[in-house]
């Protein structure tokens, strides 16, 4: 067992932690602003229809 914490403390490094976490909070930035700006235009879409261009 403790060759094991060994090998995980020498592999899982503070600067590796960064990295993931820098490249997730990029790709859910991206879902975040992409689901918001689906919704808004939805929302005009379906207001166009009916002749009015409603926001939400």
């Amino acid at each position: 067992m403790d060759a094991f914490i060994t090998a995980l403390e020498a592999v899982i490094t503070p600067a590796a932690l960064w990295g993931v976490i820098a490249g997730s909070a990029t790709f859910i930035g991206v879902v975040v602003l992409f689901s918001f700006g689906y919704r808004f235009v939805k929302g005009l879409i379906s207001g166009v229809s009916k002749g009015k261009a409603k926001m939400k």
